[in-house]
């Protein structure tokens, strides 16, 4: 499955697609170490606890698995502020 929208339209739809596994790190030093946060999962809804800093910028990376195995990464630096 590709994500991309390439050429085609916005009222494309795309077809669903089941995690089979979410893993969610934060950090609070711009990416130079990170530490796992806890995941739930229910039902089709994931959530993750994420340990904020005193104060500071937290950044956050997710790592999702669908069923076929196909994995995605994102990592958003600067995602909130605390303080």
């Amino acid at each position: 499955m590709r994500a991309g929208r390439g050429s085609q339209g916005p009222d494309v739809k795309f077809t669903a697609v089941t995690a089979r596994s979410v893993r969610v790190w934060s950090s609070a030093d711009g990416g130079k170490t990170w530490r796992a946060a806890t995941v739930k999962h229910s039902g089709s809804t994931w959530q993750a606890s994420v340990h904020n800093p005193a104060s500071g910028a937290v950044a956050l990376r997710s790592e999702v698995t669908d069923a076929a195995g196909d994995r995605s990464v994102e990592t958003v630096y600067r995602a909130y502020a605390i303080g």
